[in-house]
């Protein structure tokens, strides 16, 4: 779309110029060109952005100043003369910034808490223009988790509040639809502070290496709680803190259908 864009503003840039040229009225002269000029300043954003998103996403992994498309890039330090990437950067704070492809589903921003430390994150769009910027100033320095929407997308969103100990959950694995991997998965346990959680089975983690036991219709559910959720399904626990936590999932040598969005990992549910 952006290269349509920038071929667009060319061909009507154009168009426009041999109207005026053509034109014999000097209103109506004026009118084209202030047309013209209506379209480049339209169209322009357009093209810088996407060059600057074709820049800043042309790596494999993520380094010290660009990731791939849906990755942060949190920076150690000021920029300095070299940072070319993005004109008017500031030398005042640290950027952790991504560029995000919403065409398929929204993306769920998660804010630690901030303590005492003042922080913004600005939200922009293909035009240069903020259309939302949490932070200290707007939404406070407590733990948010923020739905960054694409303009065409419906649906429903996913539960926004914290994972909290203080309730029972439930991931379920349908028949067939274990992560497709040719290594091995895994589902890691993190407190607040990303680090560990202290339970009375030793587990931080759990995934196919563990003895799990699936349902008699073949699927899997794995219970994500503070409490043991019984005896007859510790196998399948994985042991939260009693205040807010945080999941991830390794998926280790995964198949096509990870790499291409084919295969969903199931919504972490809250146990009724």
């Amino acid at each position: 779309m952006p290269l349509v864009s920038a071929v667009a503003l060319v061909l009507a840039s154009s168009a426009l110029q041999g109207r005026v040229l053509a034109a014999t009225d000097t209103a109506e002269a004026a009118s084209l060109a202030a047309e013209a000029a209506d379209a480049y300043l339209f169209g322009y954003p357009l093209v810088v952005m996407d060059v600057s998103r074709q820049v800043m996403t042309a790596v494999p992994k993520a380094d010290a100043h660009k990731a791939p498309i849906n990755q942060f890039v949190h920076a150690q330090a000021f920029p300095d003369y070299t940072f070319t990437d993005v004109v008017s950067a500031n030398a005042d704070t640290l950027y952790s910034f991504a560029w995000l492809d919403l065409a398929q589903e929204p993306i769920v921003l998660s804010v630690p808490e901030m303590g005492e430390r003042y922080y913004l994150m600005q939200l922009l769009g293909a035009w240069t223009d903020v259309f939302a910027s949490p932070g200290s100033r707007t939404t406070g320095n407590g733990r948010g988790d923020f739905a960054i929407v694409g303009p065409r997308w419906t649906g429903t969103l996913p539960a926004g509040q914290p994972l909290s100990g203080a309730n029972r959950y439930m991931l379920r694995f349908a028949n067939g639809q274990l992560p497709p991997v040719r290594a091995f998965w895994s589902i890691t346990m993190y407190n607040a502070k990303q680090g560990f959680v202290q339970n009375p089975i030793g587990r931080y983690a759990i995934g196919d290496r563990d003895p799990l036991v699936v349902d008699q219709d073949g699927s899997l559910t794995l219970y994500v709680q503070h409490e043991s959720p019984g005896k007859d399904k510790e196998s399948n626990w994985l042991p939260a803190p009693a205040d807010s936590f945080n999941l991830f999932m390794r998926l280790y040598w995964p198949e096509q259908a990870i790499v291409d969005g084919t295969w969903k990992m199931p919504p972490v549910e809250k146990a009724r």
